[in-house]
């Protein structure tokens, strides 16, 4: 430390949260700091390796081994591992030799508890591909799945379920009772489907459910699929509920065509089955390739004129209410989209996350009314922000998406500034602010591999919430893969108040 004070030295050895651990190349401890110590869960440390969870400790060993053969001159050895105390930990290290002749293969370690970030990380996981009413996996889960299976030469299959005549539901007893026929029926499909197949059930629409059997053929698909249908038909409070299925085999990947187009062409045989199947009389089941999906006199007429009714639905259920953005299912389903194209073209899409600043008062001060025609203000004032091609979403609460297909993030940056322009100009009152703004986070697919939509989402909500410890009314871009090698990535964020830089 210099000519630091020893006193003071001591003092900040002691006190200060700074958690370093000298060891051998073996994980033996010689000595720790109090820090590193209760990040460990033990004084003193007798061995690295006994207090990390089994899995990680292979990874550690190999990093520790790599540290001593480069020497002190090379960069730290980074990884995270997880530890057995309680509560259990999630430590990221930096590993580098020490520089002491008289003692050589030793060690020093660096330790931080990144515990939070990674629960905050499964939370927005958990959020971006769980359905929020029935629990099954969304929309965006179901793809990548499904193209995760398009890649195997194993056989499987794909259903596609819809609900049979399910608005009178909602029309003749409201809502939340067909709200709580979907939960029902999420649960009996998934009493009816054994664990040992490894299905994926999904809520891929409004009444409209998804499921994927990997390992399996066509005649034990159709027998479940069936079961499930069954299921759905026992009576409920509200009457005998019906669905029809269609059912296809996946189709697998060959030549050069991308996975997520391939991934489509199954969904579009299940559901091409399904409209057979609605048209035949509804609550029945029919694979794709039997005759009876397009033998019929006359069933292309009736296919097509279902085709219409459900694309009249499906536009009603991809939309919000409210302020008439799209809602978080279209969101889902043009995100795989983005997604795709950017795989096959090469062009990255941006990803823009905005959440209105302490929106809760507005509502407290003058009542949920004026709250809602504030959130119709707020969305046409940032729908007329964005760029022609860009698709603004309400993703749940105060809280608005923005897709933006073939931009750079510094592109995306452009439009975030435009977006807070206009909500300035706009001025929509808020009863402690003056007006209201928006906290806005912002992400490219850029730095990211190829594919990876929901980590790109992850990155501007995380963003997003940097912008609000920050101060609120401001844009923060997400971090970038090589901006400052060895800084912690939740370091590496740009404030940007774009009122200082017009």
């Amino acid at each position: 430390m210099g000519d630091l004070d020893p006193a003071l030295a001591r003092w900040l050895s002691t006190n200060a949260p700074v958690a370093v651990v000298i060891c051998d190349g073996a994980g033996g401890v010689i000595a720790a700091t109090p820090h590193a110590e209760r990040l460990l869960g033990a004084s003193p440390v007798p061995d690295l390796l006994a207090v990390v969870r089994e899995e990680s400790r292979s990874g550690l060993i190999a990093r520790l081994a790599e540290a001593l053969v480069d020497g002190d001159a090379a960069d730290p050895r980074a990884g995270e591992v997880a530890t057995l105390t309680e509560p259990p930990r999630v430590l990221s290290f930096e590993a580098s030799a020490v520089s002491a002749p008289d003692r050589p293969g030793l060690l020093a370690i660096a330790l931080h508890d990144v515990t939070l970030h990674h629960q905050r990380v499964a939370e927005v996981w958990r959020q971006a591909t769980t359905d929020p009413l029935t629990g099954l996996a969304t929309h965006g889960l179901f793809i990548d799945r499904l193209t995760q299976a398009t890649r195997t030469a194993r056989p499987g299959q794909v259903a596609v379920l819809d609900l049979d005549h399910f608005k009178s539901v909602n029309d003749l007893h409201g809502h939340g009772a067909g709200d709580e026929v979907l939960v029902e029926i999420a649960r009996r499909l998934r009493r009816v489907t054994p664990e040992r197949l490894g299905a994926t059930i999904a809520r891929i629409g409004g009444e409209e459910f998804a499921v994927l059997l990997p390992d399996c053929d066509a005649a034990a698909a159709a027998s479940l699929v069936q079961s499930m249908l069954d299921a759905i038909a026992v009576p409920q409070q509200v009457g005998v509920i019906t669905a029809s299925a269609g059912v296809s085999p996946v189709v697998r990947r060959s030549g050069r065509r991308p996975a997520p187009v391939v991934a489509a062409a199954s969904l579009a045989q299940a559901d091409q089955a399904l409209y057979a199947a609605k048209a035949a009389g509804r609550a029945r089941m029919l694979v794709f390739g039997d005759d009876a999906v397009t033998a019929r006199p006359g069933g292309a007429g009736e296919v097509a004129a279902l085709r219409r009714e459900n694309a009249a639905l499906a536009q009603e259920a991809r939309t919000d209410a409210l302020t008439g953005a799209g809602n978080r299912r279209r969101f889902d389903e043009d995100l795989a989209a983005a997604d795709a194209r950017s795989v096959r073209r090469g062009v990255p899409y941006a990803v823009v996350f905005l959440d209105l600043d302490e929106f809760g008062l507005v509502n407290k001060a003058w009542e949920d009314e004026a709250g809602d025609r504030t959130l119709t203000l707020a969305a046409e004032t940032i729908a007329d922000a964005i760029r022609a091609g860009d698709a603004l979403y309400r993703y749940g609460g105060e809280e608005f998406v923005a897709l933006l297909p073939d931009a750079t993030r510094e592109g995306a940056l452009g439009v975030c500034g435009r977006i807070r322009a206009a909500l300035a100009r706009r001025a929509l009152p808020h009863p402690t602010r003056g007006r209201v703004s928006a906290s806005i986070g912002v992400a490219s697919s850029a730095d990211h591999e190829p594919g990876a939509a929901h980590a790109v989402v992850t990155d501007a909500i995380s963003a997003m919430r940097r912008a609000k410890v920050a101060g609120r009314d401001r844009i923060v871009s997400a971090w970038r893969p090589g901006d400052a090698p060895g800084v912690p990535r939740e370091l590496l964020i740009e404030d940007l108040r774009w009122d200082d830089r017009r």
